[in-house]
Order: C-alpha cells, then structure tokens, then sequence
C-alpha cells in the first residue's frame, strides 16, 4: 500500500498550505482526519490512542513543535497482534548504527512499515494520507529516533464496532470525601500543573516542588540536579511558611504518601562522584550536616569549584505548566522532563548532545522493573555515551499505584482581574499625608480559585510602557497592565525585589531566598514560561532569616544583591562570633555580592551583619 507524504520542512510556508488543500489523487474527501502532536519536552504523543474504519481514507498530520527531529511510523500489528509496540522494527533501527541518521532512522522497505510521517524537523509537521486497511486490529505507531520509541509510541484500532476518532477518556470517579480548599495553607492542584520552592524536609531550601493534576508529586533538587522525593495524593501545605517570620515548617499535603525519598533517582556523576552541592544547600533543618560544612577546612571558593556542574532553571510548557529542567554536567548540557504512566511508571527524559560520556547514578529504591533507552545501564549506573543530540528515556514501574486527589468543585482561573481602588480602607490608622498628597488604596488579587490570599508586595517595579510588576513573599508574581492584575508566576520564594529589563515587563531579574532568577514571558501569553537561575553560588540552609535582599543593576550591566544573616541555631551551626543573635551558616551570609553581565559571582563587600537593603542612584553608585 503507497503512502504520500507531504513534509512541510522542504516547503515554504504557503505553499504547504496550498499542497495540504490539495490532496493528492483519491483523497480530495477523506472519511477521517486526525491530528497528532508531538508533546513538548515530554517525548511522548498528545494522541495514544485513535480508531479508524476498515479501508476508510484518512487524513493524519503529525505535528513536531518540539526541538528534536521525531517521526510517527505506522506499524503492521506483527505477530503479537500490535502488543509488542513495534520493537521487531525498532530492533532493526538500532542496528543501523551509523548509517541511522543518513537514513532518517528509517529502513525503507521494513515490512513492518506500513505508513511513515518521515522524519518532521523541529517546527514542522508533515501529512499522511492513507487507506486504512482492510484487517481489523491493532496497528502500534512509534518515533523510531533513538532513545523515543520508549515513550512515544501509541495505537491505531482499525474496527468496525468502535467509533472512529481520538476516544475520550472515560471520566475517573471523583473523590468529594474533603474540601481541600477549607484546609489553610494547602496547596491545591486541580487542572494545571503547580510548581513551588518552599522549605520542606528530606530536601534543600533550593528544591523546587512539582504538584500534577494525577494526583502525583515530585521534588527535583539542584543540590543533586535530581528527582529525590516523590510523593502521591495531597501536594504541599504552605501554612506555617505564610505565617509569622516563615519558619520553615512546612508539609506535604493533605493525606499524601511517600513513595520514594532519597537523594536522586538518577544523580550525575562528575570526577568520580555523584553531583552533591550539600555544601552551599544542605537538607531543610539539617544542622549537622550544616555544621559539619560551616567547620570544613576548605574555604567556600574551593568547594565551589571542586564540583564542575550547575543548575540553570526551568521552563514551562504553556499549556500544561509541566516544567523542563536545564543543568549542565561538566561540558555537557542537559534537559530533563518528568511524568507518571497510567501503568504506574515513572518516566524521566533527558536531552543532550553529550560532548562527553556521562554516567548516572542510579538508585532503584522504591522501583522496579527499570528499563532505559539509550546509553547502557549495568551495576547501577546508566553510561550514556558522547554523540550527537538526542533523547535518553529511563522508565521504572513504582512499587505502590498511582493515587488521584481529591475532586476540586471549583475552576481554576488564571485569566484577568480588576483593578480595584478606593479611599475608604486605609489601614488601621488613619494615615498622615503632607499637603498636597492624597493616598489610594489598590486592593490585592484573588487568589486562582477567588479566594482572599496574604499578599505581601514585597518588590515594585514599573516599566517604560507603564506595566507594573509586583513581587511578592509568598503569593508569586503579579503585574498590573491595562488596569488588571494578572498572574506572572507562582510559587516564588520569597522575593524581596525586581528589576526590569526590557521595556513591557515581558523579562525581569528578581531576588528570591534561594537565587537569583530572570523571568520571561517568552510566547506574549501573559505568564512566566522561562525561569533562569543567574546565580545560586552562594550558601542557603532554609533558614527563614536568611533573606536575600536586590537586585540593583549599574552601568555596566553587573547586578548586586545583600545576602542576610541566619538567626537561630547555636554557635557551632550559625557563628556569631561571640554575639547573642545574628549569625553565618557560611556561603558569603552577610555579604554583598555582585554577578557581571557574563554570569560570573564574586563577592563584593563584606562585614555588614544583617544588610536589609541595597539601592542604586541614577549615577549607577550602589548604596
């Protein structure tokens, strides 16, 4: 059976949507046409499923809106009746070797093949038309690029019983056993995916908190540029770290259950050792080990440099909120994602062009059944060997099932909001305003589900069209355009400051407790999808008077921030070298610091016990 396609990556635009109007011969009315997109940063089809009628004429688009090259391969059902996901073909693909890529990691004429997309470049897409065949069954499709097949791969039922199309999924029954929106402080994940950084135990005050829309939960930590903690049913309760002075106390959240807690699923080995910045982000209330570093005989620089990786922050996919998280490795770059199987498998996926090998250190506490694709996983570790771009995947069936959350009776809402004034609630006091000011009072946002929230505006910012950008300590990012408030970012650590680099508040540096971050809006959606860490070389231990106040930014583009002291603790895990209150539990507390245009941390001015502030005038002088 003859297969056309049309690749839209050897067409100008135009003329692709003049060849997709005009079908080719036979197919000017095609009985279905389906649409499949390749998931962002995910590797994974946004179809697995779709039936078609036996010898109707279909129409199928594969989109490719990810930035590695994938195809969509229809395979004969084999002699496993379609269960075996194509791997007699994939099989074949790995034994292409170097000749794979000249070939598009497609062997012509494979008689499992019966429709090929081709290979789709980033960008693109590409459009088959096809006779579904005449036997019914089922018919796997897969991406046979190395490494995907694992994860991207789906099934084409050819039935006369089923109705034709992408089926819906049968709707979950609902758990309406608690109002998670009556507990204070928790975090209630519903339709997106929620992200935050807060001081949780069993992880560093760096750790970054991801809640799904499943019911699962996970932690990845740059002290191990890891997955550590994972976690099922309630996601975070925030209620002690909104209260008072942010006592790290906070919890899991409601009715959750440990599945894994460790020190990485999958942690990077550089000389020899697995990646461990415990030095500069131990553990959340972890005072010997604090202790032990604060006492180390190396000073802080030489252990900054003893380990040659860095964290560099994470993106978001705009539709789902699913995060990507950006590191490097020595000389290699990585991206990873993350996500759950309706078999109860965790999937990790990882991106590179690998300058040089890379061994993982595996841990398989809390797993089983642990399969990779690409590189080779022997004694526990997986080696991934130096090469061109492309995606590994590690794929592990969890040893407890899935959980789901509690049903949430209320829809989220990240759209607009009013601004809204008045005059008449001006605090507890009557305020004192010399002639000729007035006041006006702008009251804070409802929180997602329309809730009144603690919103603290902790850092104010205007940019040159007029756009206000609001950081806040414990209720993210917020701006003020055309008069509404919209929601920038959430789950932000307690930022003290912003300052904006573009000229519509599309791209801004803030300062938050664990690092300093440019944010940026980078497809005009109105929310934050892109989150760089420009600097973490500095030590951060959870502690909730560790507040890290900036940035300002001078003439030459360097910007400044004042690291303050830790209070609590006794002198051994926080010195105050002799003082009864404030102390350093190491990395620069206590210093102002100062990162150039290029990245570059360096230490700027020190002895200054508790700073609380830094400022610049319009002559560029840092105060």
């Amino acid at each position: 059976m003859k297969t056309t396609i049309l690749t839209l990556a050897l067409l100008f635009g135009a003329l692709s949507m003049l060849e997709a109007q005009n079908p080719p011969k036979g197919f000017e009315k095609v009985d279905q046409e389906i649409v499949i997109t390749a998931v962002r940063f995910q590797m994974k089809y946004d179809v697995s499923t779709f039936n078609v009628e036996p010898e109707s004429t279909v129409k199928l688009t594969f989109r490719n809106p990810d930035d590695l090259p994938h195809n969509l391969i229809i395979c004969t059902p084999g002699k496993s009746g379609g269960k075996d996901k194509g791997e007699g073909l994939i099989e074949d693909v790995l034994e292409l070797g170097a000749k794979g890529e000249e070939m598009n990691w497609e062997p012509k004429g494979h008689p499992r093949i019966l429709h090929s997309s081709g290979m789709v470049q980033p960008k693109k897409e590409a459009v088959i038309w096809f006779k579904a065949p005449k036997a019914e069954g089922a018919y796997p499709y897969v991406c046979t690029f190395p490494g995907h097949f694992t994860l991207m791969n789906g099934m084409m039922k050819v039935s006369r019983q089923d109705t034709p199309g992408v089926p819906k999924p049968a709707a979950k029954e609902k758990d309406r056993s608690k109002d998670l929106l009556k507990i204070g402080g928790e975090v209630v994940v519903a339709e997106r995916t929620r992200i935050f950084r807060a001081p949780i135990v069993k992880s560093s005050g760096r750790a970054i908190h991801v809640g799904l829309p499943d019911g699962m939960n996970y932690t990845f930590d740059p002290r191990t540029l890891a997955v550590r903690n994972i976690w099922g049913g309630g996601f975070l309760n925030l209620n002690e770290e909104r209260r008072g002075r942010g006592q790290p106390n906070s919890r899991r959240g409601d009715g959750s259950q440990t599945f894994i807690e460790n020190l990485g699923i999958l942690r990077p080995v550089i000389g020899g050792s697995a990646v461990d910045f415990e030095f500069k982000e131990p553990d959340v209330k972890d005072h010997k080990n604090i202790e032990k570093w604060l006492w180390e005989d190396r000073d802080f620089p030489e252990l900054l440099a003893s380990v040659d990786a860095n964290y560099h922050g994470h993106s978001l996919e705009s539709a789902t909120g699913d995060p990507v998280f950006r590191f490097r490795v020595g000389q290699n770059e990585f991206l990873k994602g993350v996500r759950f199987s309706q078999g109860g498998r965790l999937e990790l996926v990882l991106r590179a062009e690998l300058k040089t090998n890379q061994v993982f250190e595996v841990s398989a506490e809390g797993l089983s059944d642990i399969k990779v694709g690409g590189g080779k996983l022997a004694d526990g570790k997986w080696t991934l060997q130096a090469g061109t771009a492309q995606a590994y995947t590690f794929s592990a069936k969890l040893e407890k099932p899935l959980m789901s959350r509690p049903y949430v009776n209320k829809e989220e809402n990240w759209g607009e909001q009013p601004v809204v004034r008045n005059k008449e609630k001006g605090g507890k006091k009557e305020m004192e305003l010399p002639p000729g000011y007035s006041f006006e009072n702008w009251e804070a946002p409802k929180d997602i589900y329309g809730r009144d929230q603690l919103f603290e505006p902790t850092g104010i910012a205007v940019a040159k069209d007029g756009t206000v950008v609001v950081a806040t300590r414990t209720a993210g990012i917020w701006r003020i355009r055309n008069d509404k408030w919209t929601k920038f970012a959430e789950g932000t650590y307690e930022c003290l400051g912003v300052w904006i680099e573009d000229d519509k508040g599309d791209q801004f540096v803030v300062m938050q407790k664990p690092e300093l971050t440019r944010m940026k809006d980078s497809n005009g959606d109105g929310r934050g999808d892109s989150f760089e860490t420009v600097c973490d070389d500095y030590g951060f231990h959870g502690n909730y008077h560790e507040y890290a106040h900036g940035p300002v930014r001078d003439k030459e583009g360097n910007y400044y921030f004042s690291l303050n002291l830790s209070h609590g603790g006794n002198e051994r895990t926080s010195w105050r070298a002799g003082g009864p209150f404030m102390g350093s539990m190491g990395g620069y507390r206590g210093w102002a610091c100062r990162v150039t245009p290029g990245g570059k941390f360096e230490p700027f001015a020190n002895g200054l016990r508790s700073p609380a502030g830094i400022g610049v005038d319009p002559e560029g002088r840092i105060w």
